[in-house]
């Protein structure tokens, strides 16, 4: 469904906004699942999770995700550096 409604977006002879590029599914995807898998949340509720994190921030989903994932990254680091 997606690839469809990117498709109709491109055809548009005006500007369409509101079609998340596949970079950004992908950020959020990723951020979903490190959600499941250290929260043990389900698929929903995760994204649950990052939907009410960007409301409650006030920036857009994926970058809401993409913090998230920068800040495991972070983290990771300093305990691999102790």
């Amino acid at each position: 469904m997606f690839r469809t409604t990117q498709a109709i977006a491109e055809m548009a002879p005006c500007a369409v906004v509101g079609f998340p590029l596949d970079a950004d599914v992908h950020h959020m995807e990723r951020a979903k699942v490190m959600l499941m898998q250290t929260q043990h949340l389900p698929d929903d509720a995760s994204f649950q999770m990052l939907r009410t994190a960007s409301m409650d921030t006030n920036h857009r989903p994926v970058q809401v995700s993409q913090h998230l994932m920068k800040s495991a990254g972070l983290a990771q680091d300093v305990n691999r550096w102790g």
